[in-house]
């Protein structure tokens, strides 16, 4: 359904919608402050795209923003940080758990 040369039809938030419909996702892209995606997109940390107007992006630059914000919906330096954290207490709890002598680990 990407559309291109002097036969495209007007790019619509329903054009955006149905396009991301036949690709499987069940999302919709409403109008705000910029845009934002609703449906399985509302748990994500950002679901937003700040164009002034949807025509502002192309069809094809409209599916590369979603899968974009679909791929980093639970990244974000506090959870990358949280993350590392998490990983280095549990490596210092498994080293004090480590016999020294036999290295026997409880």
């Amino acid at each position: 359904m990407l559309a291109r040369g002097a036969n495209a039809m007007r790019l619509t938030l329903k054009a955006i919608d149905d396009e991301l419909r036949m690709l499987g996702y069940d999302v919709h892209l409403e109008k705000g402050d910029g845009y934002f995606w609703k449906g399985e997109a509302n748990n994500w940390l950002d679901r937003t795209v700040n164009v002034p107007k949807v025509s502002s992006l192309t069809l094809a630059q409209w599916i590369g923003e979603f899968n974009r914000l679909k791929k980093e919906r639970w990244r974000s330096p506090a959870s990358t940080q949280y993350e590392a954290a998490v990983l280095r207490w549990q490596n210092s709890a498994a080293a004090e758990l480590t016999c020294p002598s036999s290295g026997f680990v409880r």
